[in-house]
């Protein structure tokens, strides 16, 4: 049995000769197609074309020779002296091997017997229709490459544009927009490199094989600073036409170079100088599958490096903000602790104390536990709209000062129940002063109708209420101040959540909150910038 192998041939061109070949095996001929090493690539036989195989196979050799001393012979049909029944033909496939078609008349090789005459002419189109059929296949998988590439190229700017939520943490987004950059461009190493504010060239993302000391990074910059003077938007250099332009390290062979800018202005395109300056480079080396990088290749990295650029402005911006309004914060519970200065600190130790209850909650989200850091931080701001006179007083309140006083929750939800950014904390604004049993205020309400962040700030409200000097009692001990949480579960407070902070490592808490400069840095540096960060996202 002759063994035929099918390679070299795309699935296109292989259709269409095997289309062929059972078209003239269904006349009653045989037909096959030889590679160049004389392998038989196809066969459909019919008749005697097994038996004639060494004729057959000299007939082919003989039609590679000729065509090697005269390439203009692929555009006959080559009839053999030696047997005149087997007709040959050179074809070209799109990859550029050569191949030798056969079509064996032996059953038409009669004197003056037409149908010779036919199957050359039918082999004449077939070889016509081939380099037709064969060029447009190309030309469409070509097509189809670019448009593949194209697709993955769009598809990884729009996965950025999609992931640009900002964070404290900006490594994470240019970690992935090297790797999707290296999925479409395959490199041996790439590499981001940001500034420092020395001006120094970090290493902040990237993957493979790339090497670049202190100097080479400041000539790398140089360099492409010149290029981008000159009207270029990268450096490209390679050793593929000529000798590489720059003296790199020893391992490159081709690299590619954009900036990415840190942008003043809101024109992330802007040309003026004072408005963007390049703050780091992102660099790729040694091209893998292609011979050098291409005007595709430059135009995706500066296209991913804009992403950067965007993505490092809104993060330095959001991070502006986000100092702002902790500013404002901070100023807000000061605001609030210097109406009464017995109670100094105590809103920055309730919001730690409410978080350190909230971290043992495994149900509570991240999301959720800020919230409660933040409500903690702010529970007292209807105090703003307490007369000083009460806030101040000398002695326990009278009836009518206590009933003033207790409209400071409902004050305090009503401040900031109008701020979008506040709407969530404010149920812990309103009901950090219900109790379980519904002797609380404002509104005395009871049981599950409290939410679950009302309760935690009850809990940390008093425990630093009861450990705190007040202008008419001293603090309680500790001990003291646990006794009176336990006697008061289910009454005053949420027993799971006081069960919860009274199983907690309460003496290191307590150590953290009369260490006023560990747990200011711990509560506000912190804890508080990230519970802003999700309040303004």
């Amino acid at each position: 049995m002759i063994e035929v192998v099918k390679k070299g041939l795309n699935t296109v061109e292989l259709d269409l000769l095997e289309q062929f070949g059972n078209k003239i095996k269904e006349l009653g001929f045989s037909f096959a197609v030889f590679n160049c090493g004389g392998e038989i690539c196809l066969l459909c036989e019919s008749g005697t074309f097994t038996k004639r195989a060494a004729v057959i196979k000299e007939a082919v050799e003989e039609t590679f020779q000729g065509y090697r001393k005269n390439t203009s012979i692929k555009n006959n049909i080559v009839e053999n002296p030696k047997s005149p029944s087997l007709l040959t033909a050179v074809i070209k496939a799109q990859n550029q091997e050569i191949f030798v078609v056969v079509l064996d008349t032996t059953n038409a090789d009669q004197p003056n017997d037409p149908t010779s005459s036919i199957l050359k002419e039918l082999l004449h189109q077939f070889k016509e229709n081939f380099n037709v059929t064969s060029f447009n296949s190309y030309s469409l998988e070509s097509v189809s490459l670019q448009l593949s590439k194209s697709y993955e190229e769009l598809a990884l700017l729009y996965k950025l544009s999609s992931k640009m939520t900002i964070s404290d943490n900006h490594a994470n987004f240019l970690q992935m927009s090297c790797d999707g950059l290296t999925d479409i461009v395959l490199v041996e190493g790439i590499a981001l490199f940001l500034e420092t504010e020395d001006n120094d060239l970090v290493l902040t993302a990237g993957s493979g094989i790339i090497d670049f000391d202190d100097y080479e990074l400041v000539t790398l910059k140089s360099r492409l600073s010149d290029e981008i003077e000159q009207g270029k938007e990268s450096l490209v250099d390679s050793e593929v036409d000529g000798p590489l332009r720059y003296q790199w390290p020893e391992l490159v062979k081709n690299i590619l170079a954009v900036p990415i800018y840190d942008n003043r202005s809101n024109n992330i395109d802007s040309e003026d100088s004072q408005a963007s300056r390049m703050a780091g480079i992102l660099v790729g080396i040694n091209r893998i599958n292609k011979p050098d990088f291409d005007s595709p290749d430059a135009k995706l990295f500066n296209s991913v490096a804009n992403s950067c650029s965007v993505y490092i402005r809104n993060t330095r911006l959001f991070t502006d903000l986000k100092e702002m309004f902790m500013g404002t914060l901070k100023a807000l519970a000061s605001t609030i602790d210097a109406k009464d200065h017995y109670t100094r600190g105590h809103s920055e130790r309730v919001a730690f104390i409410s978080k350190w209850i909230a971290d043992l909650m495994p149900e509570l989200t991240e999301k959720e536990v800020n919230q409660i850091y933040l409500a903690g931080l702010l529970h007292d701001i209807g105090k703003l709209g307490i007369d000083d006179s009460i806030l101040r007083c000398n002695g326990r309140l009278d009836e009518g000062q206590f009933e003033c006083l207790k409209a400071h929750p409902a004050i305090g939800a009503g401040i900031l129940s109008d701020m979008k950014q506040m709407s969530e904390i404010v149920p812990g604004i309103l009901y950090h002063h219900e109790r379980i049993d519904g002797n609380g205020y404002p509104n005395a309400v009871q049981g599950d109708q409290i939410p679950v962040m009302g309760k935690i700030l009850c809990v940390a409200d008093s425990f630093d209420a009861m450990t705190s000097d007040r202008v008419y009692r001293k603090a309680l001990t500790l001990e003291q101040a646990l006794d009176q949480i336990r006697k008061n579960l289910g009454a005053q407070f949420d027993e799971r959540i006081g069960t919860v902070f009274l199983d907690s490592d309460i003496d290191y808490l307590y150590s953290l909150l009369k260490d006023e400069e560990q747990y200011v840095l711990n509560s506000l540096s912190a804890n508080g910038y990230k519970a802003v960060g999700g309040l303004i996202r």
